[in-house]
Order: structure tokens, then C-alpha cells, then sequence
């Protein structure tokens, strides 16, 4: 949409009014490079670049979630993000193309690192839910969030595994970590994907959690937007940030120009 200099006008416009200002991310240019033709790699690079308006890229959200991890094991009260140090791919065709297999790759193993997992809770969860005529729809995902998910001891396992593979030390401070809006939106993030996967009874398209991930984002403080029009996330992710995180909304496109 955006790649319509009408609709890119449109946006920058109605931001202005409102005092928000454009966060190109980390992840826009991993799905950018990723994508073929070059013909299309290359609008949508070029249509980064205009919405950035010379803003560095949002770092990457596990990056930003280890040095919040790390302040905490340090005792700092707060973090100031910075560029992603990748700002310099959006310039170089070239480095993009040295690096497009391994960008069209990570989505894909991101996904099946935890393709398995989700099976085998699917199977557990159907086996006790269905002899009892228990049909779980995507429409109590908020409930489940709310009521059930911050008991479940697999809340913990998921912060205690991203630590590790985040590589911080000694064991995480769970009541602390769930205190601070990046870390719990990522965790609320894991408890919609094992919803939507092992506990919905009628499974509908796949969120990918190359999108999940963004949530991230969304942790900062002040107001900050998502926006998008892919559908599945965007109903996905309507329910896990929007009246659950103050001043954060994930919205369609639409809504913005």
C-alpha cells in the first residue's frame, strides 16, 4: 500500500498530526531482502527508506529483549534503543544479495524450532479436551491470556529458554521480566501461538512468527502503532496487545491513511 506515494503521503500526514513518528524495523528489511522478484525486493527497500525518513531501523526484537535482559541483571532501571546497525543494507543491493539466502531461510527455521513443540501440545491438549466436547475457538484468546496462560507453568519454560538462548546469565527473574512490557508481550505472543496451534478446535491459517515477533515493538514506552493488513495477524494480535497494553494498538492500514 505504502509503496503508492498517494497512500505514503497520506500516512506520513496523519502521523504528523498526532505527534507519531515513522519506526521502520530490523524485521521490515529481513521480509524486504527475502522476497523476489528483485523488481518487488527493490520498492519495497525503496519504500522503507521513505517511511524511515533517515530514522535508523527498530533493532532486532531479540536484541532488544537481551538488553533488557541484561539491564535487569545489571540493576538498571531503563534502556534507550538505538540504530540496528544494519541501516547501511538499505544502500547496498549488493550486500542484500550476499545475504538474501540465509534472510529467505530464517523464517522458516524460526518457524519449525518450534513446529514441533506446537504438535505436541496439539496433541496432548485435543486428547483432553475433545472426550470432554471442549471446542476452543480464536475468540477467547484474550480470556485465555488473561485467565489462564500467566498460571501455566509453560509460560515460565518459554522466558526461561528464551534467556538461555539469548545467552544472559544465571537464571531469569520471572516476576521482574513479566513486569516489563517487552518481555511479557513476547511471552503473551508464545501463549497465543501455543492457543492458536494446540488448543483451538478448528485451526485456521498459521500466524507466522516472524510477525509474532514484532509484538516486541510494541513493548517501548509511550504510544506506539502496529499496523498492518495481513488478516490472520492482525486479528492475532488485536487481542493480545489492544486494552491489555496501555498506550500500544495494533491496527489495519486502512485506519491510518
Amino acid at each position: 500500500r505504502l509503496a503508492q506515494p498517494q497512500a505514503m503521503n497520506c500516512l506520513k500526514a496523519n502521523m504528523r498530526a498526532v505527534w507519531l513518528e515513522p519506526a521502520a524495523s530490523e524485521v521490515n528489511l529481513l521480509e524486504a531482502t527475502a522476497t523476489s522478484p528483485p523488481s518487488v525486493e527493490q520498492r519495497l527497500i525503496a519504500t522503507i527508506v521513505e517511511f524511515a525518513d533517515g530514522r535508523p531501523l527498530m533493532e532486532w526484537p531479540f536484541a532488544l529483549l537481551r538488553r533488557i535482559g541484561q539491564a535487569v541483571i545489571d540493576g538498571e532501571s531503563h534502556i534507550t534503543t538505538g540504530p540496528s546497525g544494519k541501516e547501511w543494507y538499505l544502500d547496498d543491493p549488493d550486500a542484500r544479495n550476499k545475504f538474501r539466502q540465509p534472510y529467505r531461510d530464517f523464517p522458516a527455521s524460526l518457524a519449525q524450532s518450534f513446529a514441533q513443540l506446537h504438535a505436541n501440545a496439539r496433541g496432548k491438549s485435543q486428547r483432553w479436551l475433545n472426550p470432554r466436547g471442549i471446542k476452543r475457538t480464536m475468540d477467547e484468546l484474550r480470556n485465555f491470556l488473561d485467565e489462564e496462560w500467566p498460571a501455566m507453568e509453560l509460560r515460565s519454560q518459554f522466558a526461561r529458554a528464551t534467556w538461555t538462548a539469548l545467552g544472559l546469565s544465571g537464571e531469569p527473574q520471572f516476576d521482574r521480566l513479566v513486569a516489563i512490557p517487552a518481555w511479557r508481550i513476547m511471552l503473551d505472543a508464545e501463549g497465543a501461538a501455543i492457543y492458536a496451534r494446540a488448543i483451538v478446535h478448528k485451526q485456521t491459517r498459521v500466524v507466522q512468527r516472524s510477525d509474532l515477533i514484532q509484538l516486541v515493538y510494541l513493548g517501548v514506552s509511550g504510544l506506539r502503532i502496529l499496523a498492518t493488513a495481513d488478516g490472520p495477524f492482525l486479528s492475532m494480535a488485536t487481542q493480545i496487545v489492544n486494552g491489555r497494553y496501555v498506550g500500544a494498538r495494533v491496527v489495519h492500514i486502512n485506519s491510518l491513511l
